[in-house]
C-alpha cells in the first residue's frame, strides 16, 4: 500500500544540517500545495519505480516585456520524502521567473535549491516535480505560439 507521507531522505547527501532541517520541514508542512482555480497550465508526471506523482498548477502572466512569468506555482501528489519537498521548495523558488529562465533549470539547480547532492538513486524523485513543470510549459508555449 502507498505511504501519503513522505518518508526518507536516503539517498540525498544534505550539504549541512541546516539543508536537511529545511528539506525535512518543506515535506513535513509543504508550501502550495493544492490545485489552484485559475491555472493556465496543469501538468503531472509520475515515477513508475518507485510511485510518486506530481501534478502542478501554474499561473502565468505576460509582462510588459511579453515574456511569460511563472506568477504562481502549486502542486498535488503523493510520493516520498524528497519528491515532496522538491515540489514544495520549487513552487516558492520559480514564482516572478519567466519561462525561459525556468526552461534552463537541471538536476544541479535542483540539488542546490534542496540543499544537497542527489545519489542516483534519488534523482529521479527530486527531478519529478521540475519536469512536470517543464512539460506542461513546453505544452503551453506550443499551445500558445504553435
Amino acid at each position: 500500500m502507498m505511504n501519503e507521507k513522505p518518508s526518507s531522505t536516503a539517498g540525498f547527501q544534505p550539504v549541512g544540517l541546516l539543508a536537511r532541517a529545511e528539506l525535512l520541514e518543506h515535506a513535513k508542512h509543504p508550501r502550495n500545495r493544492g490545485a489552484l482555480e485559475t491555472a493556465d497550465m496543469v501538468s503531472e508526471e509520475a515515477n513508475p519505480l518507485c510511485g510518486d506523482v506530481v501534478t502542478v498548477y501554474a499561473a502565468l502572466d505576460s509582462g510588459a516585456d511579453h515574456r511569460s512569468r511563472i506568477t504562481r506555482l502549486s502542486f498535488t501528489g503523493h510520493g516520498c520524502l524528497i519528491s515532496q519537498a522538491a515540489a514544495s521548495m520549487l513552487t516558492e523558488y520559480v514564482v516572478g521567473k519567466s519561462v525561459e529562465e525556468f526552461l534552463r533549470m537541471g538536476r544541479g539547480d535542483m540539488e542546490r535549491l534542496l540543499g544537497g547532492v542527489l545519489s542516483p538513486s534519488r534523482v529521479k524523485c527530486a527531478m519529478l516535480p521540475l519536469l512536470a513543470v517543464r512539460n506542461g510549459l513546453a505544452r503551453f508555449s506550443h499551445a500558445v505560439h504553435p
